[in-house]
């Protein structure tokens, strides 16, 4: 089976940088050991034809090539100052739709997500962070579908996966393709029939490939996208064939945007981890070719340590920006380095070197740039212009025949 034909490039990207790459350019550092310092800087990289760098590590790049902002231009003056960059009119290109008509409609009645959906909606990768309760889901539904995009892929845990099925249906008015198991050859839709509603199943590999391909919406959830991996009777690991997992599949095809929920998840900081496995599942198909939008949801970006912002960050800008390895990240925000640990074996006192990673340094830096792609308010902020609670006591008949007797 071929892989689906990527989107083309579309001709009004983000101004702030499309996922994947450094796009503002500053002159070149002639100094080799301070270019070689300036070039492990996550978000930066230094060549001889220049020094080029994403929005949010811009006005480092300034600083480090001590460039004369008079000489810049309008919008290079901005990005090396930290300042918001205006937005062509024409970045909204789904804003003539029936679905955002119906989006906006929702979210003009609370006031405070339009801010977020402008801050989403302007970037083609963004962090999520309202607190729970807040709206997340329509929120990105409505940035998503105000930029214009129509094949949408929402990565989301189990529990929240009929959440999202529902909210889909209700705002976009579509049946989404949700995939079901690791074997990579099930998936299946949602339906009403007369007694309620249930799944219509769609199986065999050519089948899903198909519901892929024509159905604008998909939705997966974590545990099914890695393969299942068994034992031996030699205590040998290997993947079972037959449950390689759904990312075999997803990877052969693209979208136009999505959006990864519970984002803290891939928080892991360590190689070989089951989170750091996730995460490179998750980098696997959505590519910044493959999915040239993708926002972030998580109320709890960070739960530990700031190391968990890593492999978050590096999914959601496409890998170029924060790079794959985690060393340099972690040097420069985490305060990274070897240690030695000591131990007692016996009567004798062993030392082993380890690395560590748990620390934390230039961290007002680390906030600067991290206002510039994560954005997270708590409910008490606008708690004013939160809807109040109703609750509503509801009577539900479930039938004769289904009914059962409890016995004291």
């Amino acid at each position: 089976m071929g892989r689906y034909t990527y989107p083309p490039r579309r001709t009004h990207p983000s101004p702030y940088g499309e996922r994947g790459k450094l796009p503002f350019r500053f002159p070149a550092i002639d100094d080799e050991d301070r270019r070689e310092r300036i070039d492990r800087i996550p978000g930066i990289r230094c060549t001889d034809r220049g020094t080029f760098a994403c929005y949010d590590a811009g006005w480092i790049a300034a600083q480090a090539t001590k460039v004369d902002l008079d000489a810049l231009s309008d919008t290079m003056r901005k990005v090396a100052q930290g300042q918001p960059l205006p937005v062509s009119p024409e970045l909204w290109a789904g804003r003539g739709s029936p679905e955002f008509a119906r989006l906006s409609d929702a979210v003009k009645s609370r006031s405070y997500q339009r801010p977020m959906v402008k801050f989403m909606g302007s970037r083609d990768w963004a962090y999520n962070a309202d607190d729970m309760r807040m709206g997340k889901t329509i929120t990105t539904i409505t940035a998503l579908t105000a930029r214009g995009a129509k094949r949408l892929l929402f990565v989301v845990p189990g529990f929240a996966r009929m959440v999202w099925v529902h909210e889909v249906m209700k705002w976009l008015g579509k049946v989404p393709f949700v995939l079901s198991g690791r074997g990579g050859d099930k998936g299946w839709f949602y339906t009403e029939r007369k007694n309620g509603f249930g799944r219509r199943w769609v199986k065999g590999r050519d089948e899903v490939h198909e519901a892929l391909r024509s159905t604008d919406v998909t939705i997966v959830n974590y545990d099914i996208l890695q393969a299942q991996v068994e034992r031996d009777f030699a205590g040998g690991v290997h993947y079972r064939e037959d449950l390689m997992g759904q990312s075999s599949m997803l990877i052969q095809h693209s979208w136009d945007g999505g959006a990864i929920d519970e984002a803290h998840l891939l928080k892991g900081w360590k190689k070989g981890s089951s989170q750091w496995n996730r995460a490179d599942l998750v980098a696997m198909f959505t590519k910044p070719a493959q999915c040239p939008i993708l926002y972030l949801l998580s109320g709890t970006p960070m739960t530990n340590q700031v190391a968990d912002y890593h492999n978050q960050l590096r999914v959601s800008a496409g890998g170029a920006v924060f790079g794959d390895k985690p060393w340099d990240f972690q040097v420069r925000y985490c305060d990274a380095g070897k240690k030695l640990k000591s131990f007692k074996k016996g009567r004798e006192t062993m030392s082993v070197e380890y690395w560590d990673a748990t620390g934390k340094s230039n961290v007002q830096e680390l906030k600067r740039r991290l206002s510039c792609m994560l954005w997270g308010r708590k409910r008490r902020e606008v708690s004013s212009e939160m809807p109040l609670i109703t609750r509503q006591l509801m009577t539900v008949d479930i039938g004769d025949d289904k009914k059962r007797t409890a016995t004291p």
